[in-house]
């Protein structure tokens, strides 16, 4: 919790007997060492789904209102009705940070990742949650696997395909605005960005592209500023340790470090270290 910033922190495990299976989460005060909230909730294990929405409305309607706050946010209705599809997009998540975790090649699991996702979305071509991060995984793959001109194109449908299916997929919206950014189309991913900031200005992952499209536009002071809100706001942000190189480019280095140390032990932070040296 001291190290997120956070003043709580959930936890919780799951039990399988036989064709059922039971989640258990409770959240934690670190500081006093009790128990906030505690709900279990269970389902058939050939119905994965069903349990992921039960977890969502528990966290929305038990968690949040215990905490005497209003969610002004509803995560995404779009899940797969296919146990199968939803297994794969489980899977497939999984292999994708496997590498971080045991030593293997980030490009190995974004290639395993990448063909349980293409299985998934054609067992069930409706899964935005899927569209998405293959979307997102083949965005990688235009460099951390040799993917090139394809794997963009391939991002680009993949990602318009999930917007399509779901407008509130603020993940794949992001990585258009960055995948337009890197094209040059400046002033279209600035109001883009500007208007994804005013939907959700409470998200860490919309200020760090909103600091990749100031990055790209050559505003560097006002990129770093906007690392820093996207920490502060979430420092669990997916891609996070990418605004080292913001800070390489001011060559403030001491301040790149500890961005690149956010995914100490891969492959990223070692580049990011080879920059600064």
């Amino acid at each position: 919790a001291r190290e997120m910033r956070v003043a709580n922190s959930m936890t919780g495990h799951y039990l399988v007997s036989k064709n059922y299976i039971e989640v258990t989460l409770e959240v934690i005060d670190p500081v006093e060492n009790r128990v906030v909230w505690r709900d279990s909730v269970g389902s058939s294990v050939r119905d994965l789904s069903s349990l992921e929405r039960q977890v969502s409305a528990r966290v929305q309607r038990g968690l949040i209102a215990s905490l005497g706050l209003r969610s002004g946010f509803i995560a995404p209705a779009n899940v797969s009705q296919n146990p199968e599809a939803y297994e794969l997009y489980l899977r497939a998540l999984a292999a994708a940070d496997q590498p971080f975790s045991n030593g293997a090649s980030f490009a190995s699991g974004l290639k395993d990742a990448i063909k349980l996702l293409e299985r998934a979305v054609a067992i069930d071509p409706g899964y935005a949650p899927a569209w998405a991060t293959l979307g997102h995984d083949y965005y990688y793959d235009i460099g951390f696997g040799s993917g090139g001109n394809k794997s963009k194109l391939r991002a680009k449908a993949a990602l318009q395909r999930a917007v399509a299916l779901d407008s509130g997929r603020v993940d794949a919206a992001s990585d258009l605005i960055n995948i337009k950014s890197e094209e040059g189309l400046l002033n279209e991913s600035y109001d883009d960005i500007i208007r994804l900031l005013q939907q959700r200005p409470d998200s860490g992952s919309v200020h760090l592209v909103h600091a990749y499209v100031l990055w790209y536009g050559g505003l560097i002071d006002e990129a770093a500023q906007e690392c820093d809100r996207a920490r502060f706001l979430d420092s669990g942000t997916t891609d996070l340790a990418s605004c080292g190189n913001v800070f390489v480019a001011l060559r403030n280095y001491e301040r790149a470090r500890t961005y690149f140390q956010l995914q100490s032990g891969t492959e990223y932070e070692a580049a990011g270290q080879v920059n600064i040296f």
